[in-house]
Parts: C-alpha cells; sequence; structure tokens
C-alpha cells in the first residue's frame, strides 16, 4: 500500500467499527504507522497485524505514544526493522496495557529491550511474548522468566537467539504444558483457559496434530481471534502436511478474510479450502 492509501485508511471513519486490522506485506514504513496511530478511528481495535513491513522505532514509538490504541490486546510487529528504542518505547506506554500479545520475532532487539518487557509494569497481562530471531542473551531470558510483572507469561518464544544452555533450562519450566496429551492436556486446560491460544499455536509450530478438543474448546473463547490472527500472519511457517489442517480451523461462514489471507499466501484457492 502507498502511504497515500494508508493515509486515506486511517483518516476513513469506518476504521471505527474495525476491531481486527491486519496489514501485513504492504511495504508500510513509519509514515503510514504514524498516520494510524493518530487515527482517533482506532479506539476499538483489539488486534494490529503489521508484519513484514518498513516499520522502525520511530513506527514502534508512535503505537506506544497513540491514545488511540488502549483496547488493542495482540499487536504484530514481526519481521520489522525494530531495535531496543522501539521495544522499550512500548514496555514503558500505559496505553500498551491491555496487549496479552506482542510478537516482536525478526527484528533487531537485544537484551536492553527484554529487560524492559521485563521491568514493565504495563504488560502484565501479556501471555505470549514472541522474540524470536533477535540478539538476546542469557541476561535478557533471565529477566524475562523472572519478571513478577510477567507472572501470566505462559512461553516466552526466544528460539534462534543468542541463548546457552543455562538460559533454555531457565525457560523449561514454562513449556511443560506443551507437552501434555490426553487427559493430562484435558485436566490442564479446565484449570487454565488462557493456555488455549498459546497451546494450539505451539502445536502448529512443532508439526503436531491439534487435538479436536483443544480447537473445540478454542473456538468457544474470546481467545479464538488471537488465534485466527495469528495463524494468518504466519501463514508461510505451517509446515505442508498440516496446510489441511491449519484450513480448517477457519469456520466456513467466518473469518474469510483471515482465510483469503492465508490461502493467498500458501498458494490454495479459496475454492478449495471452503470444500
Amino acid at each position: 500500500m502507498s502511504e497515500e492509501e494508508i493515509v486515506a485508511l486511517a483518516q476513513s471513519p469506518r476504521l471505527a467499527a474495525i476491531q481486527h486490522l491486519s496489514l501485513s506485506y504492504n511495504s508500510i514504513t513509519d509514515a503510514g504507522v504514524i498516520a494510524l496511530a493518530q487515527s482517533p478511528y482506532m479506539t476499538s481495535l483489539q488486534s494490529l497485524n503489521l508484519n513484514d513491513n518498513d516499520i522502525t522505532d520511530a513506527g514502534a514509538r508512535a503505537l506506544a505514544q497513540s491514545p488511540y490504541m488502549t483496547s488493542l490486546q495482540s499487536l504484530d510487529l514481526n519481521d520489522n526493522g525494530i531495535t531496543d528504542a522501539g521495544a522499550i518505547a512500548l514496555a514503558q506506554s500505559p496505553h500498551m496495557a491491555a496487549l496479552q500479545s506482542l510478537d516482536l520475532d525478526y527484528n533487531k532487539i537485544t537484551d536492553a529491550g527484554a529487560i524492559a518487557l521485563a521491568q514493565s509494569s504495563h504488560m502484565t497481562r501479556l501471555q505470549s511474548l514472541d522474540l524470536w530471531y533477535n540478539n538476546i542473551t542469557d541476561a535478557g531470558v533471565m529477566a524475562l522468566v523472572q519478571s513478577p510483572h510477567l507472572a501470566g507469561l505462559k512461553c516466552p518464544f526466544l528460539s534462534q537467539n543468542s541463548v546457552t544452555d543455562a538460559g533454555r533450562a531457565a525457560i523449561s519450566h514454562r513449556e511443560d504444558l506443551f507437552s501434555l496429551e490426553g487427559p493430562a492436556l484435558t485436566n490442564a486446560l479446565a484449570a487454565d483457559p488462557a493456555n488455549l491460544f498459546l497451546l494450539a499455536r505451539l502445536f502448529l509450530e512443532q508439526g503436531r496434530v491439534v487435538e479436536p478438543l483443544l480447537f473445540a474448546a478454542l473456538a468457544a473463547t474470546p481467545q479464538d481471534s488471537l488465534f485466527w490472527g495469528w495463524l494468518e500472519a504466519k501463514a508461510e511457517q505451517v509446515e505442508d502436511g498440516f496446510v489441511p489442517q491449519a484450513l480448517s480451523f477457519f469456520p466456513t461462514n467466518a473469518r474469510l478474510q483471515q482465510r483469503a489471507s492465508f490461502c493467498r499466501r500458501r498458494d490454495v484457492s479459496l475454492e478449495e479450502a471452503l470444500f
């Protein structure tokens, strides 16, 4: 999308009714993000997907400073050009206090950014934090795992960083949930329904079959919108053999925009996906 198109979108009153907005793979720059952040029509927005664009710290800072983003529960900025400055701006923003899912994969964040997120009193609702493919070491990992503000974080996704065995051991206790199956899985879900979104996405990332009970439970909760948005954004990361299963997750009469986007990225016809 051109900068003019983004500005026009940001100025449209129709945005006021939108809760989920995906603008990934659009070559959006900081100027476009600033236009969105300054739009008074973004107050109902719950999820914003800006992955794989040309956004730097200036764009992240604009989002962090926006008084119109206070309802945002899911923010995807993966595969951009964000450094510690952008991560720190997000961490220090009271406007980001509703976030449950924050994706900063494939950026340029180091321990300084990770520590800022760990020390943030505004990130207490986070359940999912993606920091794959950054420049984080054990120091950043320890800060995240030991943070009293991130007690609700089920599992920080930190693969492909500069983490040693000590760092991996520090987060291993948060991954026990993902090895559960059958009755043990059912019991874990009953004990804490907040596990649903994280379990479904990690199962797919690991190439595991998502058990029917997990998907059925997920579809009946508010977390399903987070999952659909994540699945759309991560279309290329779903293994080939699991594409049919992933498509089956999109209800036939709902989430059609996400289904269409997923199909485009996996070179699957929409007709094939619907039948």
